[in-house]
């Protein structure tokens, strides 16, 4: 019998990290050079303490902040139709400190895929990262690309096509 898959078997490794003190722009810089959106923040002690993803970096640039509000009151704002879109300094000269995410969504290397599945619905994620077991290390990140990717791996079979009509 065939085990499911298991997150240590979905995770992708090494997982890429950013510090906290890092300028903003060579955090985009970095995030795009490695291809991903997001990575997790780490203190001075390398610390895991957060997440920076491309989301904040644009959700920032979008509401033109520019170090006027705290990063806790950024909102999305629609430009009136007309209005030019407000020039935004402030953000190449921010920390990634300033924008991260303090939430930190995990889970262990045995979680099943199924509970990968509902956690990354259930946070409106688009990635884990997985820890080792007493929570003391980074081992891995699983996206839900890597998800996707895990399905169309698994053997296929065809729908009669009386099930096809039924889907549509």
């Amino acid at each position: 019998m065939k085990r499911s898959l298991l997150a240590q078997d979905l995770m992708a490794n090494p997982v890429f990290r950013l510090t906290s003190r890092a300028p903003v722009r060579d955090a985009a810089v970095f995030l795009l050079k490695h291809g991903i959106s997001g990575a997790p923040v780490e203190d001075e002690h390398g610390r895991w303490i957060g997440t920076l993803s491309l989301k904040d970096i644009v959700r920032a640039v979008a509401s033109g902040w520019g170090g006027r509000e705290t990063p806790r009151t950024l909102e999305a704002r629609e430009p009136v139709v007309g209005d030019p879109l407000p020039r935004v300094d402030g953000v190449g000269s921010l920390e990634v400190r300033d924008l991260m995410s303090s939430e930190r969504v995990f889970v262990f290397p045995e979680t099943p895929l199924g509970e990968v599945v509902q956690a990354l619905l259930f946070y409106n994620v688009d990635r884990l990262f997985v820890i080792g077991e007493r929570g003391e290390e980074l081992r891995g990140v699983i996206t839900s690309t890597d998800v996707l990717r895990s399905f169309e791996a698994q053997p296929k079979r065809s729908l009669p096509t009386g099930e096809l009509r039924q889907l549509l």
